[in-house]
C-alpha cells in the first residue's frame, strides 16, 4: 500500500529496516531534504550510515542513529548531520493508544510547523530549545510518521 507523506510527497519508511533500504543510494535521502528545505541550494548528502540506538524499548517509539555528511560541510543552513531517527512502534497494543489520540499526526505537524515554519507563518520561535529537524513526515492514508531530529 502507499505510504507518501502527506507533507514531502516522499515515502515514510516505517521501521528501520525500511529505512536502511532507503539509505542504500541516498536517492530517498536527498529527495527528503531538498523538500525539508535543510540546506542550501546544490548541497546534498554523501554518506549517509544508519545504527541502533540504546535499546530502543520506549513505549512510544522504536529509535535509530541516522549520521550524514554532506557535499558542503560548512553548509551556511547548518542541517543536523547526527540525528536520531524515531519510529512509531509496530505493536497493535501500543499503536492503538497512539491512533486513539492521534499522536503522530499532531507531533509531525507540531515539528514540521511550528518549528520548522515559524517564520513563513509569522510566528515567534518558541522560547525553549527544539530538535532540529532534518526530516519529518506523515502519510495519513496509513498514520505512519517518521521523524529524523
Amino acid at each position: 500500500s502507499s505510504n507518501k507523506g502527506d507533507l514531502t510527497g516522499q515515502d515514510v519508511p516505517r521501521s528501520y529496516p525500511e529505512l536502511e533500504k532507503k539509505l542504500k543510494d541516498l536517492v530517498w535521502i536527498n529527495a527528503v531534504i531538498k523538500d525539508m528545505d535543510v540546506c542550501s541550494e546544490g548541497n546534498e548528502v554523501v554518506e549517509a550510515t544508519l545504527s541502533a540506538f540504546g535499546p530502543s524499548a520506549g513505549f512510544y517509539s522504536e529509535l535509530g542513529k541516522l549520521s550524514v555528511k554532506f557535499k558542503d560541510e560548512n553548509d551556511p543552513k547548518n542541517p543536523p548531520t547526527d540525528c536520531i531517527v524515531k519510529f512509531l512502534p509496530q505493536g497493535f497494543e501500543k499503536r492503538l493508544i497512539l491512533d486513539l489520540v492521534n499522536l503522530p499526526r499532531t507531533e509531525v505537524l507540531s515539528y514540521f510547523y511550528i518549528l520548522r515554519n515559524h517564520q513563513k507563518h509569522n510566528k515567534p520561535p518558541l522560547p525553549i530549545s527544539t530538535p532540529k529537524m532534518l526530516y519529518v513526515d506523515y502519510c495519513n492514508k496509513t498514520n505512519n510518521a517518521l521523524m529524523v531530529m
